[in-house]
């Protein structure tokens, strides 16, 4: 799988699109000084781009310790990155996150998995604070191409079937 992911990072294969980015605002706290977290930060793309756009209080998780090299290579000081599973650290998390970014990781864990995994994220929201989900839309054309381009994909969501994983 890490070999999937070089490819993805070196452009050797095209990624799909992704929608909604840190380019899009409208998900991002208007303080610099929020905390966020990236649940299944991969090789820290997502978390150099809110440092470049002022963020400094980023932590990132992830469970594959060769991605976690690459981003640590990659990152700038300071980010912190920890090795886990997300529903492991969360539980022995004290902290409270201001944004708790999920990005193509529900689609790799059963229903179950994901319902736990939601409920461990809302309990560690800040007051205000916000979850943003990000999963390939099984509504779309090509969801059946993206679900199936990567073998670890275990579940779909429409937006149907994510807003009931949501609501549990």
């Amino acid at each position: 799988y890490v070999h999937h992911l070089e490819r993805l990072a070196t452009g050797s294969q095209p990624a799909a699109p992704r929608t909604p980015d840190v380019r899009s605002r409208e998900w991002l706290p208007a303080s610099r000084e929020a905390l966020l977290l990236d649940i299944g930060c991969g090789l820290g793309k997502r978390l150099a781009e809110l440092h470049q756009w002022g963020y400094r209080r980023l932590v990132g998780v992830d469970e594959n310790p060769e991605v976690l090299a690459a981003a640590r290579a990659r990152l700038p000081a300071g980010i912190e990155l920890v090795r886990s599973e997300a529903g492991a650290f969360l539980a022995g998390e004290r902290r409270r996150y201001d944004r708790v970014v999920i990005a193509h990781v529900l689609e790799h864990l059963s229903v179950e998995e994901a319902v736990a995994l939601l409920g461990a994220v809302r309990a560690s929201l800040s007051a205000g604070g916000r979850v943003v989900v990000e999963v390939p839309n099984m509504s779309c054309l090509t969801a059946v191409h993206m679900f199936h381009s990567d073998v670890t994909h275990r579940q779909g969501y429409t937006e149907y079937s994510l807003r009931q994983v949501l609501e549990e």
